[in-house]
């Protein structure tokens, strides 16, 4: 058996067994079924590869898997450039149809974090982190308080790591929540100006 007809062979295995790739599969998160599918394709690859282990089979996995991804996302990106037919990324990977039925798996789900939904996509985090421990770290007349030794302000000196994390998501959350406020009166002082003219 040829090197290419064998990975054929094994990504006909590892389509068959879709506790491995489908999340929607009831048994996607069973993990006795998922390792005995891990075994199922450990037994073939061991026909070629007589010292292979699991780890070994997660490792082929993931770089198929990653090579697929890589050139669906080559694919998809200039898809959605507005390229015409003929500028269409050809895979050069040559199990790439192969592995089609993986293309629903990489595709992104929709973010359902409550950051995801308030933080602006073009905003840098950073700043709302920074803006945050400004306004934690300040005095009343707008001097900061800072370690002697580090110029940064001092709750990054913090020693409890689960407390500090706490504070700068309440933080960001009331920076991202003081920001929408501000949009939103925003926007309704221009809409009361429009509708008055």
């Amino acid at each position: 058996m040829t090197n290419r007809d064998f990975v054929n062979q094994f990504i006909y295995k590892f389509r068959d067994l879709t506790c491995l790739w489908d999340v929607t599969d009831i048994y996607y998160h069973n993990k006795q079924k998922r390792d005995a599918a891990l075994e199922v394709l450990l037994s073939f690859y061991k026909t070629k590869s007589p010292n292979a282990t699991i780890d070994t089979v997660k490792k082929k996995l993931q770089a198929l898997r990653a090579s697929f991804r890589k050139e669906f996302n080559k694919v998809k990106a200039s898809m959605q450039s507005g390229a015409g037919t003929d500028d269409i990324h050809v895979p050069k990977l040559w199990y790439y149809d192969q592995l089609m039925f993986l293309k629903d798996t990489e595709t992104p789900r929709a973010a359902s974090s409550i950051h995801s939904i308030l933080v602006d996509p073009f905003e840098d985090i950073e700043e709302i982190h920074l803006e945050s421990d400004l306004n934690e770290n300040s005095y009343s007349d707008g001097s900061m308080k800072l370690d002697p030794v580090s110029p940064r302000p001092s709750s990054y000196l913090s020693t409890s790591t689960t407390s500090t994390s706490y504070k700068r998501t309440k933080n960001q959350a009331d920076a991202v929540l003081n920001k929408i406020a501000k949009k939103t009166r925003r926007t309704q002082t221009t809409t009361n100006t429009t509708t008055k003219i």
